[in-house]
């Protein structure tokens, strides 16, 4: 038997899976900033900027999904979980080709 959680609980389970995700996005963006040339330096990490914009991605997927568990859009549901999974997916292929770029000898 399948029973629904209360409305309230169902409103704060939500609103934590929103409130993660932006939090996840907050922090991806600051690893993407940190992985910026500096002005004496000139040399961007693009490692580091892939894993922010990862992370950014995945985060603002996951406040996608809380938002629509929130509002019951099934639509945003399947935007922010398809957009959400294509992007993480290509980005974590481009992470583990920089990977293996840093690895072979030069």
């Amino acid at each position: 038997m399948v029973t629904e959680l209360p409305s309230g609980l169902s409103d704060v389970g939500a609103a934590l899976l929103a409130a993660l995700g932006l939090a996840l996005a907050w922090r991806g963006l600051r690893l993407c900033r940190a992985a910026l040339p500096r002005p004496r330096s000139a040399s961007m990490q693009p490692l580091t900027w892939m894993r922010g914009f990862r992370l950014t991605l995945f985060g603002l997927a996951l406040a996608g999904v809380g938002a629509a568990w929130f509002w019951h859009l099934g639509w945003l549901l399947a935007l922010s979980l398809a957009i959400g999974g294509e992007e993480t997916l290509e980005s974590s292929i481009a992470i583990a080709a920089l990977r293996a770029q840093s690895r072979r000898p030069a």
